[in-house]
Order: C-alpha cells, then sequence, then structure tokens
C-alpha cells in the first residue's frame, strides 16, 4: 500500500491544489489508475472491484477521521451538519450484476451507495436514510451533492437532502444522530470491498450545508453552489478550502494513482485561523 497526506492553507476562491505532504492521511491500493474525468477534473480515480464484492483484487482509497475538533466532530468529517459534492461515473448501467456501489462510507451510519438490487441512490446520515429511485447509464457522469443538519430542518421539515443533477429531493423527517466517527473513511467502496466500479472524481465534504439557491448556508457570494456542481463547475473556485474538511479529487494527469502533490488534500483545523 502506499500513502499520502496534504494539508492546505489557501484564501477563499483558490483553485484545488495539494500543498505539505506528509505520509499518513489518505491510503489507496498502490498501482491504481486515475483516467481522463468527464467532469471539472482533468483525471481522476477509477475505484473498481468485482461486481458481486466478493474474492479478487479491489481498489481501495481511505482517510483517516482525524483529531477530534470538539464532541464528534473530527478533523476529516463533522457529524454535526454540512455536506458534500462528488461525480461519479459509472462502469455499469442500472440492472447490470452488481449489489452495492459505495461511493464513499464513513461507517454503518452515514454512507452514499448506489443499491443495484433496487436501482436507487441510499443516503445514510446519523441513522436515518434517504433513497431515490434513478436509472444510471454505464460512462454518463452523475452529479451528486448532499446536505444536512441534526439540529434544524433545513426546509421547515426535513433535515436533508440529496440532489441528482441538480433535482433535489428533500427527507429525513427526523434528526439525525451525531455520533463519533469510525477510524477510517472509506472512498469508492465500503473499505474492504462493494467497489463503485467508476470513477469518483472531485468528492468534497463541507461544513457548511451547500445552497441550492433556496436551502442550506448562503455563504459563497448568492451562488447556487449545486447548480454549479451539476453544471461541471470546479465548486472549490467558491468554496475554497477554509470551510472543506476532506478532498480526495485529483486534478492531474492519467496514470498511477502515487504520493505528491496535487493526489488529496485535507483541512488542518487546528491551524485554520483568519
Amino acid at each position: 500500500m502506499s500513502t499520502l497526506i496534504g494539508t492546505r492553507r489557501a484564501l477563499l476562491g483558490s483553485r484545488e491544489k495539494a500543498l505539505d505532504f506528509d505520509p499518513g492521511l489518505v491510503t489507496f491500493t498502490a498501482g491504481m489508475a486515475k483516467r481522463t474525468a468527464p467532469g471539472p477534473f482533468a483525471a481522476a480515480p477509477i475505484v473498481q472491484g468485482k461486481w458481486d464484492g466478493t474474492g479478487g483484487v479491489r481498489d481501495r482509497i481511505t482517510a483517516p477521521r482525524g483529531s477530534q475538533v470538539a464532541s464528534e466532530w473530527y478533523g476529516n468529517f463533522d457529524p454535526y451538519q454540512g455536506g458534500g459534492f462528488v461525480v461519479w461515473t459509472p462502469e455499469h448501467s442500472t440492472n447490470d450484476a452488481g449489489a452495492y456501489w459505495y461511493i464513499w462510507r464513513q461507517n454503518s451510519l452515514w454512507f452514499l451507495m448506489y443499491r443495484v438490487a433496487t436501482d436507487y441512490y441510499w443516503l445514510m446520515l446519523g441513522g436515518q436514510s434517504i433513497n431515490i429511485p434513478a436509472t444510471i447509464t454505464a460512462g454518463t457522469p452523475e452529479y451528486l451533492a448532499w446536505g444536512f443538519d441534526t439540529k434544524n430542518k433545513l426546509d421547515g421539515t426535513n433535515y436533508a437532502y440529496f440532489s441528482r443533477n441538480d433535482a433535489q429531493t428533500f427527507g429525513i423527517t427526523t434528526a439525525p444522530t451525531a455520533s463519533t466517527p469510525n477510524a477510517t473513511i472509506a472512498v469508492g467502496s465500503d473499505g474492504t470491498e462493494y467497489a463503485s466500479d467508476g470513477i469518483v472524481e472531485g468528492l468534497v465534504f463541507t461544513r457548511a450545508i451547500p445552497w441550492t439557491g433556496s436551502y442550506g448556508h448562503n455563504i459563497w457570494g448568492g451562488v447556487d453552489i449545486v447548480a454549479a456542481h451539476a453544471a461541471s463547475a470546479d465548486v472549490a473556485l467558491s468554496i475554497g478550502s477554509w470551510d472543506t474538511t476532506l478532498s480526495v479529487p485529483t486534478n492531474s494527469t492519467t496514470g498511477a494513482l502515487v504520493t505528491g502533490t496535487g493526489e488529496a488534500w485535507s483541512m488542518c483545523h487546528s491551524s485554520n485561523l483568519l
């Protein structure tokens, strides 16, 4: 296995760039490929594995939760509020053989997957879930975003939303439960199996709830950040780094995923002082 880490100190609105690398943050399967990406990045990792989640060599990317910041909030994962963005380009279509394609997973209470058997996205937040029926096509990018709050309802009724290609589904009428995250966060699998079998591009976790134009935190100059993401924008141009807990995009050349600048980064909250 190989390792890489990036901590980033940048002004709001700067482009994705990894700085100050030391070994230890993100662990990935050695030799994993970065493919040309259909979204805003030049290239991104393709996370593959046997379709039924058993046997064989499966690509794996994992990141630690980071150091404790406050109560259940850790450096790379905040279970109180926030959201995220990802572009997932599946290698398979709806009704292809498979079981679960995980896009990310923190633990059994926090994950995003596509459940092949029932043809829907399954977003689990603090033990509460949203299921969104969806037909997917191999090679067609899916622009996914989500937002949640464990204490406040976003639209007066629901604590969370899921956005697919800028179409929002609100759900979760019972407040998600903040809890201590597991030691690691898995990207593109459940950490050991059920690979996403696709390109996982521009994965970003934020502490602010991504603004939909009507709901969320409107802290990015009025930009409908979810719509911009669905239009293949690099959301880092609006978000910058200060609100981001973990980002695992690459804007690098195609080839092997290796240790070094441009591979991944996270925000060092202990140094997050203006």
